[in-house]
């Protein structure tokens, strides 16, 4: 019993043994050979490792040393002889290691992991990414500041994934094993890198959500006309009018230097147009605007007049 706790494989010939070992809890890893081949593992870290109690052996020239003896069964083993060195990996080169790199490749395919349906299809998030890098250095190159500045800390997580998803584009372009390689690195980071990074709590850098991505769109009119589709979405599905949705917005008059909320339709409505002698009846958006004291004093007629 003592050796098969220090890791020395032994032979039982008496059930008693068998017993003995599930009266004290004790589960050894078996290799069971009569009346069939079997390899039982128990995995009880009382054990050492490689510890295994074989059972069933015919009897032989050692049956008279006694009921356990040293036994070591090798039916489970591939190989005899003296132990070979076996490597595995990714590519056909047989490297065991990954290059700095490479390691981007694994990280970007478990960041795609951690967004779900949002990196279900590599290529066109990877595409995404890339556009987004583009976008970035064209308006560093217009003078963006906060474009620059993202681009500037070159060790930013960030910056490595927009640079790996570029990385990983012009390595597809070359037929070859670096296109495969590439793609063997991506998926190795989608299987088994899933908790490297953890689950993004907020796929695709939080752009998903409709509020984070009105902040990047530059100008009141144009988060207005954006708010305007989501609007029409979400009114389809809800089942709303267009008196039950609107849009506030905040509205800066540089003249009094007064910045005050004024809201618009988020779906068009009739609405009555007076002529000089009629009045007519179209579809359209309206506006609720500050008035102050009085529109003229504070409003700039440039602006009311290009409004909808």
């Amino acid at each position: 019993m003592e050796g098969l706790i220090a890791g020395v494989s032994q032979n039982a010939r008496s059930g008693a043994i068998v017993l003995a070992l599930s009266s004290w809890h004790l589960f050894p890893d078996m290799a069971v050979v009569s009346p069939t081949n079997a390899h039982v593992r128990q995995q009880d870290p009382i054990f050492d490792l490689g510890a295994v109690l074989t059972l069933g052996l015919e009897e032989g020239p050692n049956a008279s040393y006694g009921s356990i003896y040293w036994s070591l069964s090798m039916a489970h083993l591939r190989h005899y002889g003296t132990p070979v060195v076996s490597t595995r990996s990714i590519d056909s080169f047989e490297r065991s290691r990954l290059n700095l790199n490479e390691f981007f490749q694994v990280t970007l395919g478990s960041l795609l992991a951690g967004w779900g349906d949002a990196g279900s299809d590599v290529m066109a998030a990877i595409h995404w990414l890339v556009k987004v890098l583009d976008i970035l250095r064209d308006a560093a190159g217009k003078g963006s500041k906060s474009a620059q500045d993202i681009l500037l800390i070159k060790e930013s997580w960030f910056n490595l994934m927009l640079h790996a998803a570029k990385n990983h584009l012009s390595s597809c372009l070359v037929l070859g094993n670096d296109a495969k390689t590439v793609a063997k690195l991506i998926s190795l980071g989608r299987r088994r890198g899933q908790d490297f990074l953890g689950l993004s709590p907020s796929p695709v850098f939080g752009l998903l959500e409709q509020g984070q991505y009105v902040a990047f769109i530059d100008g009141e009119e144009q988060k207005i006309a954006f708010l305007r589709r989501i609007a029409t979405d979400m009114a389809t599905e809800m089942g709303l009018d267009s008196s039950q949705i609107f849009i506030r917005y905040c509205h800066s008059f540089e003249r009094v230097g007064k910045t005050v909320y004024e809201y618009a339709s988020a779906l068009t409505s009739r609405k009555r147009k007076h002529g000089d002698d009629s009045a007519t009846e179209r579809h359209g958006h309206y506006r609720l605007l500050y008035a102050g004291g009085s529109l003229n004093s504070i409003s700039d007629d440039a602006y009311v007049q290009q409004l909808d």
